[in-house]
């Protein structure tokens, strides 16, 4: 990872997911949480960033269970499913809030003629609302909501009262 990057914090109380305000979209969430009826976008390698499946892979819980021995799965892999909007607590002011978050730190990953070749783009959140600078930052952003999602573990913001 890239130091001197930024962080970004969900607010560790509200979970993503379902919720009872939940409004799904024909939008895909690029970075959405491992679960059975996800699909597999593709696998982080060991120099960091993200390479992306030809095709996004059905999850199925036998894959989690499987896959989880290996460690933490938002670290390894990367997850696809419809983005929720309101039903997910990325989602702040219209927007995903982790799109706009990859898009600003663009600037600090090296610059390409071509986008990372993606299989959701054509329906990708991010890419919808931030275009091709969250392309850039995208095989660098991890899905961990405990942590981060773009760049370096900074510490953790003090608990909300």
């Amino acid at each position: 990872m890239n130091p001197g990057v930024r962080r970004l914090r969900p607010d560790p109380a509200v979970a993503c997911g379902p919720s009872p305000f939940m409004e799904e979209t024909s939008a895909m969430c690029p970075s959405a949480p491992a679960e059975a009826g996800a699909l597999l976008l593709g696998r982080f390698v060991p120099a960091g960033n993200l390479v992306f499946a030809a095709q996004p892979l059905p999850v199925t819980v036998e894959f989690i269970e499987a896959a989880s021995e290996g460690g933490d799965l938002g670290k390894r892999f990367r997850f696809t499913s419809p983005c929720l909007k309101h039903g997910c607590s990325r989602w702040q002011n219209g927007a995903c809030i982790v799109g706009v978050a990859a898009a600003r730190a663009a600037g600090q990953f090296p610059e390409s003629a071509e986008l990372p070749a993606c299989v959701i783009r054509a329906s990708c959140r991010w890419f919808e609302q931030q275009g091709a600078l969250a392309c850039r930052a995208c095989p660098h952003v991890i899905y961990d909501m405990r942590e981060a999602e773009v760049g370096v573990t900074e510490p953790a913001p003090a608990p909300y009262a």
